[in-house]
């Protein structure tokens, strides 16, 4: 699977490219820098699926996920041009996951596992319809005569295909906030101080993911 083969890349060597692309445009005014992006993503997604990934006992799971991740990131720097849409695109998907490293602390719960495993379809299916932007079924990479045509061809129906999968993230983003406290009722229900206290950090994780930001080197976040 190629998701696997991608869990060897060095995520440094990634990152030093992504780097360089930084450098090439830091005169532009408006340039948001690509590393701050990326690692974005990264850090949070490696967060999410690590906590879940011991309780699920598949290391399997973290290095298809980030396997993933990576491919699509090297695929996406041999197409510079379109390198700042699909960096743009993993930014978004980071305002998705920042809750998970919470709720994957819990994964040994049925309902909150479940809930899990459908938000990383979602990112699966992501990074599948990603790389079937730049390759064929084979791996062999797609040539365009035009980036209009690329365009009309490609990122057209990609960038609706995002629109679902964004949709899709939202609604098992909710439903994993709902198992959780499904979960806290069902053990807390003999205290309810205990469960008061519960349902007030679930809703501190529910803030917090939205005011969430990168730190300004791009390598931590903070995020409680």
């Amino acid at each position: 699977m190629a998701f696997t083969k991608a869990s060897a890349v060095d995520i440094n060597e990634l990152l030093d490219r992504v780097h360089e692309l930084d450098e090439e445009h830091s005169q532009q005014s408006s340039f948001r820098k690509y590393t701050v992006r990326v690692t974005n993503f990264l850090n949070i997604f490696q967060l999410s699926v690590g906590g879940a990934s011991v309780f699920l006992q598949a290391e399997s799971t973290a290095s298809i996920a980030l396997g993933g991740a990576k491919l699509i990131i090297g695929l996406a720097l041999r197409y510079v041009e379109y390198f700042d849409k699909v960096s743009d695109m993993l930014d978004q998907l980071s305002k998705y996951l920042a809750p998970l490293a919470k709720y994957a602390e819990k994964c040994d719960l049925p309902n909150i596992c479940n809930a899990l495993a459908d938000v990383y379809a979602d990112i699966l299916n992501f990074y599948s319809a990603a790389r079937r932007l730049f390759v064929d079924d084979t791996g062999k990479a797609k040539n365009y005569a035009s980036f209009k045509l690329f365009l009309r061809s490609q990122w057209t129906p990609f960038a609706a295909e995002f629109g679902e999968i964004k949709n899709s993230l939202q609604g098992h983003k909710d439903i994993l906030l709902h198992s959780g406290v499904s979960e806290i009722l069902v053990d807390s229900s003999e205290s309810p101080k205990l469960l008061a206290s519960h349902q007030r950090s679930i809703k501190i994780i529910q803030i917090s993911s939205d005011l969430c930001q990168p730190s300004p080197y791009g390598k931590t976040f903070l995020c409680s």
